[in-house]
């Protein structure tokens, strides 16, 4: 069990203990026994472990998504030198520009935890980090859903 953060401190009810602290991306995850309090800004949200549905930890697959569009890239460069198209021709353009937006989303892609709480039309989305973060984070919480 850590220190209890000041700032969360106020938020926590009679007799609940607070357990571990979480800095990801954009927010910080503070865990309790019964509840997960999510602070992004100054807004502190509380999710009461049985309201969450499920939590799923998505991973974009970066690696293929670089190599993909590269390779779309090389394929219309090579169309363009083999068949001697022009570059503004749609048959090299198209799998080009559509390889180049393949490479850049693959490097802004992120690991997350999609966690579906009751009451919420869209899943709450918490971006990782760092590696381990997720196995923790998705034990302790996973542990604790209904």
């Amino acid at each position: 069990m850590d220190i209890v953060p000041q700032e969360i401190e106020k938020s926590l009810i009679k007799d609940e203990v607070f357990e571990r602290l979480y800095k990801l991306r954009d927010c910080t995850v503070y865990v309790t026994d019964r509840r997960l309090l999510i602070k992004q800004g100054d807004t502190i949200s509380p999710f009461v472990y049985s309201h969450i549905k499920s939590i799923k930890h998505k991973k974009c697959r970066r690696c293929v998504m670089l190599f993909g569009g590269f390779l779309l890239i090389m394929i219309a460069i090579g169309v363009m030198q083999i068949l001697d198209f022009p570059w503004w021709d749609p048959f090299v353009s198209g799998p080009m520009l559509l390889g180049v937006l393949i490479f850049i989303a693959g490097f802004v892609s992120q690991k997350r935890i999609e966690l579906v709480v009751k009451g919420q039309s869209s899943p709450l989305i918490l971006p990782i980090m760092e590696e381990y973060e997720i196995g923790s984070l998705t034990r302790l919480i996973g542990g604790r859903i209904t």
